[in-house]
């Protein structure tokens, strides 16, 4: 299995994850700027545990956010629109890469909560990960255990991508550690009900 990793990759080049069988997992490094982690902390520390899950058209992302997020705007105004920015920007190319109009939009703030401990392939064919506070998701690759970085956008393969294969992968563990991850799930709409 290989793994996609630059630290200034093109969502052209993660792209690569859609065609290229021997590539299960793209992983995009970066570093969020400080306002966006500033606001994502603060919400994460007002807001307890979130859910947010739904289909959104790739249009309507930033009425999406503002309806859900717009009472946090306060935190940090200026984190709050780079952090409307970046979702709207990660919307608008998995819907691209995924050639649809709209994707499963799943938004949590995840307190002590170990959800998706163990490793697993999801039954999916392609979904993005990106955690803006908290420690990134952790994927298995030969014998090691990688993990992704706060900021970092993470594209994994599941069961049901026309390539085949998937990446094992997990939420970190974090229950008895008291961080907390706020994180940005995207689905195709077909593989959504998982």
């Amino acid at each position: 299995m290989k793994t996609l990793q630059q630290s200034a990759v093109a969502w052209t080049d993660m792209a690569r994850l859609d065609t290229d069988q021997a590539i299960k997992i793209a992983q995009w490094k970066r570093s969020l700027p400080l306002e966006i982690t500033a606001w994502a902390k603060a919400l994460c520390a007002v807001n307890g545990s979130m859910r947010l899950n739904k289909a959104v058209p790739a249009t309507h992302i930033q009425a999406w956010f503002c309806d859900h997020f717009a009472a946090w705007e306060f935190l940090n105004p200026v984190g709050y629109q780079a952090f409307r920015a970046d979702i709207t920007d990660c919307v608008a190319h998995f819907c691209a890469l995924v050639r649809a109009a709209a994707c499963q939009v799943t938004f949590e703030i995840l307190q002590g909560d170990d959800k998706c401990r163990a490793f697993h392939v999801d039954y999916n064919d392609l979904r993005l990960l990106c955690t803006y506070w908290g420690p990134g998701t952790q994927w298995q690759q030969a014998e090691q255990i990688l993990q992704a970085h706060t900021g970092d956008i993470v594209l994994l393969r599941g069961h049901r991508h026309p390539l085949g294969g998937g990446v094992l992968h997990r939420s970190p563990p974090i229950s008895h550690t008291g961080q907390n991850r706020l994180l940005l799930r995207l689905d195709t709409l077909s593989s959504s009900k998982e």
